[in-house]
């Protein structure tokens, strides 16, 4: 049971992903996957470099057969990420979705 959102699953990125795996649940208590856009990932820095995200969007692609979500620029590490996954950037824009001056990128993955 997904007790964060009242029993229901949002559509888990966490699904698939070994229970055992402390790195993994950790990611997976705060994400969205909504369809194949990926709303947020976040992955705790303590467990940073171990793999969870690319485990993540591996299973992830795996379901959907492609993948897509917006990146604020100004984050290199994550842009990096994604890219180093294969992303490749569809477009840009100057502010996010709450008007606020943060350029992001609409990256897109397809297996």
């Amino acid at each position: 049971m997904d007790r964060l959102h009242g029993g229901r699953s949002r559509g888990g990125l966490g699904r698939g992903v070994d229970p055992a795996d402390k790195a993994a649940r950790a990611a997976y208590l705060d994400h969205s996957l909504l369809g194949s856009f990926i709303g947020r990932l976040f992955i705790p820095p303590d467990r940073q470099g171990m793999g969870v995200g690319r485990k993540l969007i591996s299973h992830a692609l795996a379901r959907h057969g492609e993948l897509s979500l917006e990146v604020y620029t100004a984050n290199e590490q994550a842009a990096r990420f994604y890219s180093s996954l294969g992303f490749r950037e569809l477009s840009r824009r100057d502010v996010d979705d709450f008007g606020s001056p943060f350029p992001n990128a609409a990256l897109h993955l397809k297996a």
